[in-house]
């Protein structure tokens, strides 16, 4: 919940984002589609898509390669 809770703190006080986008970039950020597709559907609106777009794929890039970066350091 840390994370979630300083990025929603960070990008609501300090970038001034919109809200409905900021949720989108924390929803894709920990590449939960349920989630966005939620904030969709109880904001009527289509803007959280905008904020999911970019986030997920570097979510997923940086999942991917922090995950060997700890295998390789477990394992040495």
């Amino acid at each position: 919940m840390a994370p979630q809770i300083v990025g929603l703190a960070f990008g609501h006080f300090a970038l001034r984002m919109n809200p409905i986008l900021l949720l989108g970039a924390l929803t894709g950020a920990q590449t939960v589609t349920a989630a966005m597709a939620a904030i969709q559907e109880r904001s009527g609106s289509p803007v959280a898509v905008l904020g999911y777009t970019p986030a997920y794929p570097i979510a997923n890039i940086l999942l991917t390669t922090w995950g060997t970066i700890v295998v390789a350091v477990i394992a040495s």
